[in-house]
């Protein structure tokens, strides 16, 4: 774990709030299941750091998902603790792999929906959420029939409140 600074480069908006790109060194950038506490100097309202968890990852930062506070806006300094967690890795028997987001965005599970991709798995995803971005490959159904999930995938995996 370490402390960085990162820069806001953008800032998006969709159905599920407000998101962020975030310019960092690489150790600061989190894996898939792992996340940043991120405070800006700048935010007089805010008092404590809040979590930020990966919904893409490049290089030089990442994308934040939402929901970032309404308060930040590019160009903005944050400092960054982290990353922490465990992170995750997709098991190398899997094939089919669904995904249910319980919480208010799908986008946490989005870093597992490109690697499932990647390595050429079936990806289905179960919400009720607004979904927007995804690859035309996963296929969304509601989340009241991720029960019919149990006995298709290999791995499940939530994203709860």
């Amino acid at each position: 774990m370490g402390i960085y600074t990162g820069l806001i480069r953008e800032i998006r908006s969709d159905g599920a709030g407000l998101s962020a790109w975030i310019d960092c060194p690489a150790p600061a950038i989190p894996a898939a299941g792992q996340y940043l506490t991120a405070w800006s100097p700048e935010d007089a309202a805010a008092a404590l750091a809040i979590a930020l968890f990966p919904a893409e990852m490049e290089v030089g930062g990442f994308l934040a998902a939402p929901t970032i506070p309404s308060q930040w806006g590019p160009g903005m300094a944050l400092q960054l603790r982290g990353p922490s967690g465990k992170g995750f890795r997709l098991p190398a028997n899997t094939r089919r792999l669904a995904l249910a987001a319980l919480g208010d965005t799908p986008a946490r599970l989005r870093p597992i929906i490109i690697e499932g991709l990647s390595a050429d798995l079936a990806v289905a995803l179960f919400t009720d959420l607004p979904v927007t971005d995804l690859p035309a490959a996963v296929e969304i159904f509601p989340a009241r029939e991720v029960a019919e999930a149990l006995s298709w995938a290999d791995l499940l995996l939530l994203d709860l409140p």
